[in-house]
C-alpha cells in the first residue's frame, strides 16, 4: 500500500512537471510572438516616421466629364523607399471627395531617396468645374498622407491688384536670327537685360497664369512689347514695338498669328518679335539702330491682351530696363 502511494506521488509529480514545463513553454512562445509584432510594429512606425516626400507645383485642370487632373512634383526628402497607392481630392468649393486607388498598380510610383518625379492623375468629381477651389493629398503604402502644395497661390485680395499673369523676369532673354524668318537657338536664346544694337532681335518672357478664378487666358495678336521713345530724338517717333508670334520647334516664326492659350497655372514662353499687329515676315523684324538707340538705358513694357474664358482681358506687366549696347 505503501509502495503504490509512492508511486502515485511519483506519476502526479511527473505529470505535474510536465503540464508546468509545457505551460511555461507556451507562455514563453506567446511571448516570444508577442515581441516579435511589437519589433514589427515599432520598425513600421519607425519607417513610417522616416518617410519625408514633398509635392510641389501643384496644378488643378478640370477636363470633359467632371475629371480632376492634378498634376504635381514628388521629391522624396526621406531616407527610406516610398510607395505612393492612392490620390485624394477634396473640391472644397462642392464640399465633395473623389479618390484614386489605381495609383499604385498604373503609375507604379515608388520614390528612392533623393528621387523627384512629375506625376500627373485624374479623380472625378461630379459638377467639379475650373473656378473651384481643390485641396489633395498622396496616401503612401505606410499611411502617411502627403500635401500637395498648389503651383502658385495668391491672396485673392492681392491678384486682382497686380494682375491675373506673371512674368518670370530670371528667364527674359532675347534672340537673334538664323536666317531672316527663323531665330537663332531656340528657345533658349541669351538670357540678359543688355541687347546688340543693328541687329535684328525679337524677345522672349515666360508668362504665368495665375488667375484666382483658375481660368484659361487666351492672348491674341495685339499682345506686344513697347519700347517708348526716352532716348528723345525726332528719328525714334512712337518707339518700337515688338508684337506677339507664333514659333515652331525649330525656331521659324509663322506668317499669320494663332491666338495662345495659357491654363491655369500653366506656364509658356511667349515670343515678340513683329512691328504688325497678327503678322510677319522678314521686312517686319524690329532692331534698334545704334543711331539714337546705342548706349541708352531704355524702359520697356509686356502688354498683354486676350480674354479669360471669353471675357476681355489686359495687363501690362511692370518690366525693367534694357541696356542697348
Amino acid at each position: 500500500m505503501g509502495a503504490s502511494n509512492i508511486i502515485g506521488t511519483i506519476f502526479f509529480v511527473v505529470i505535474a512537471i510536465s503540464v508546468t514545463t509545457g505551460v511555461f513553454f507556451w507562455t514563453l512562445m506567446q511571448n516570444f510572438v508577442y515581441q516579435e509584432a511589437v519589433l514589427e510594429s515599432n520598425q513600421i512606425d519607425h519607417y513610417r516616421f522616416l518617410e519625408d516626400v514633398e509635392a510641389e507645383n501643384g496644378v488643378y485642370t478640370v477636363l470633359s466629364g467632371h475629371r480632376v487632373q492634378v498634376s504635381a512634383k514628388l521629391t522624396n526628402l526621406g531616407s527610406v523607399a516610398t510607395k505612393i497607392v492612392n490620390l485624394w481630392v477634396y473640391d472644397v468649393t462642392l464640399e465633395k471627395y473623389g479618390f484614386n486607388d489605381t495609383i499604385n498598380t498604373v503609375l507604379n510610383l515608388n520614390l528612392k531617396p533623393g528621387e523627384s518625379k512629375n506625376v500627373s492623375a485624374i479623380v472625378t468629381i461630379s459638377g467639379a468645374s475650373n473656378s473651384d477651389e481643390f485641396r489633395s493629398w498622396f496616401i503612401t503604402s505606410r499611411g502617411n498622407a502627403i500635401s500637395i502644395q498648389e503651383k502658385y497661390e495668391l491672396p485673392t485680395e492681392l491678384a486682382p491688384q497686380i494682375g491675373s499673369l506673371i512674368f518670370n523676369f530670371v528667364e527674359f532673354r532675347y534672340f537673334t536670327y538664323q536666317t531672316s524668318t527663323r531665330l537663332q537657338n531656340y528657345p533658349s536664346g541669351t538670357k540678359s537685360y543688355n541687347v546688340p544694337s543693328n541687329t535684328y532681335i525679337a524677345f522672349g518672357a515666360k508668362i504665368t497664369n495665375v488667375d484666382p478664378d483658375r481660368r484659361t487666358m487666351t492672348i491674341d495678336s495685339h499682345s506686344l512689347i513697347w519700347v517708348p521713345d526716352n532716348v528723345r530724338a525726332a528719328s525714334v517717333q512712337r518707339g518700337k514695338l515688338f508684337y506677339v508670334v507664333n514659333v515652331d520647334s525649330n525656331g521659324n516664326i509663322l506668317s499669320t498669328f494663332t491666338d495662345i492659350s495659357i491654363e491655369y497655372g500653366q506656364t509658356k514662353l511667349i515670343v515678340f518679335a513683329s512691328s504688325e499687329d497678327g503678322s510677319f515676315s522678314s521686312a517686319d523684324r524690329v532692331k534698334f539702330e545704334a543711331i539714337p538707340w546705342s548706349g541708352h538705358t531704355i524702359c520697356s513694357f509686356i502688354l498683354i491682351h486676350g480674354t479669360f474664358d471669353s471675357t476681355p482681358y489686359g495687363q501690362n506687366i511692370p518690366f525693367v530696363a534694357l541696356y542697348v549696347e
